[in-house]
């Protein structure tokens, strides 16, 4: 079953062809099995998923080199947002 929420990114997705490219996942393990391979430049966590929920997703991204926002990169993007 889909939530509403969950059918607002893929709408999105549709009225901007070529920018965004959403995938809806089923929960917490697919999430995680998926971002082993990739590395997406945005992510969209239900707290309350199956499996695995979006705390402990959220936790292992935390933990990976190339999903962990350090303070060098927030400083980074502090200053380009001056």
């Amino acid at each position: 079953m889909m939530t509403a929420g969950a059918r607002v990114l893929p709408e999105l997705a549709a009225q901007l062809p070529g920018r965004l490219v959403v995938r809806p996942i089923q929960g917490g393990a697919e999430a995680l099995a998926l971002l082993a391979s990739e590395t997406p430049d945005l992510v969209v966590l239900d707290l309350m998923m199956p499996e695995v929920d979006g705390f402990e997703v959220l936790a292992q991204l935390r933990g990976r080199d190339q999903t962990r926002l350090d303070s060098g990169h927030r400083a980074e993007r502090q200053a380009a947002d001056l």
